[in-house]
């Protein structure tokens, strides 16, 4: 394989990766927000509105 070509594979695989960790994390609070609905609706519907605000912009975390 070519330089540019690793390049290339190294990129869909990060890519891939933050796909498949947006989809874990998507159904994660789905499922979350099925657990709490079974209790209180609304308090599911506020759980899904963090969830969703979280996952659209996550917390960066420092890194020392």
């Amino acid at each position: 394989m070519t330089p540019e070509e690793i390049h290339a594979q190294a990129v869909a695989d990060q890519r891939a990766a933050r796909i498949r960790s947006t989809v874990l994390d998507a159904s994660g609070a789905a499922l979350v927000v099925a657990g709490i609905a079974l209790w209180s609706v609304p308090a599911a519907l506020i759980v899904a509105g963090l969830a969703v605000l979280l996952i659209a912009h996550p917390i960066p975390i420092r890194r020392s």
